[in-house]
């Protein structure tokens, strides 16, 4: 923090800062997010967390709540404020600053009791970058906000990621812009992992329990990749009958999930991506 622009005095902490001690990655984006927004931001917190990280983000509606959520799921995440760490800001997520403050951290440099202040927020973003390896921007229109914490992240030396939508969404062009100038082209949490880790993170072992042909199914699986039963079929060559039958057992077991588009990946409850 001392590297920062400005750094703050104090910083009153509810909960602990223990999960610091892991390399924390930011994620911003936009408050009034796309359902592919919220969908992206928490599906890259939830494997960032799997994977040993700890998201930071600003408590904030859309990207930041959902960044939030995904990263409770596996792991801890630290919630900056642009208030006092006891005001639930906005109101509808008291009972996750109380969840984030269990598992992880809600800061502020605002006294405990500071009602929220326009101007507090875009303050508080130097520090969401600032205690952070790099941040991802998710979800930014052209004169977003988390641009400003995209420009202090570059400006403290951090690294910016930034998630691509359609070219048809105002929601994207903040993102588009990014990359267009540099940014690193994100689309998951293993992409963000191989910058500080030397490449993709290793595949985990597959469950002690699964059979011969139901740990081939779940080897052709990942978090990030859904396949067909049709896919699966012809990518197994004949090394396991009833494809269908031995999803459906992986699904039972909390191993395997079915989209909406029925295809399949595997659950986040597994926690092997």
């Amino acid at each position: 923090m001392r590297e920062i622009y400005d750094p703050p005095q104090t910083l009153f902490c509810r909960g602990s800062l223990d999960c610091l001690k892991q390399t924390a990655v930011a994620m911003v984006g936009a408050r009034h997010a796309s359902a592919y927004g919220k969908s992206a931001a928490e599906d890259i917190a939830l494997g960032l967390a799997e994977r040993g990280f700890v998201v930071v983000s600003g408590a904030a509606r859309g990207i930041d709540t959902a960044s939030h959520k995904g990263a409770l799921k596996a792991g801890a995440t630290v919630a900056v404020l642009g208030c006092g760490v006891d005001v639930a800001y906005p109101r509808e997520n008291a009972r996750l600053l109380a969840e984030i403050a269990e598992k992880g951290a809600v800061i502020s440099e605002y006294a405990p009791g500071t009602a929220p202040f326009a101007a507090f927020f875009p303050a508080r973003n130097r520090i969401i970058s600032g205690i952070a390896r790099g941040t991802i921007v998710v979800e930014a229109a052209e004169k977003s906000g988390s641009l400003i914490t995209a420009e202090f992240a570059l400006s403290e030396g951090r690294d910016v990621f930034a998630v691509p939508g359609s070219i048809y969404s105002a929601m994207s062009c903040g993102c588009h812009r990014l990359i267009q100038q540099g940014a690193r082209l994100v689309v998951s949490a293993a992409d963000v992992a191989a910058e500080y880790t030397g490449g993709a993170a290793e595949e985990s072992a597959p469950p002690q329990d699964l059979t011969e042909e139901e740990a081939a199914v779940y080897a052709l699986l990942s978090r990030e990749e859904a396949r067909s039963l049709d896919e699966l079929i012809c990518r197994l060559q004949g090394k396991a009958a009833n494809v269908a039958f031995l999803l459906l057992g992986l699904r039972v077991k909390g191993l395997v999930e079915e989209t909406p588009m029925r295809t399949y990946i595997r659950s986040a409850a597994g926690k092997h991506l």
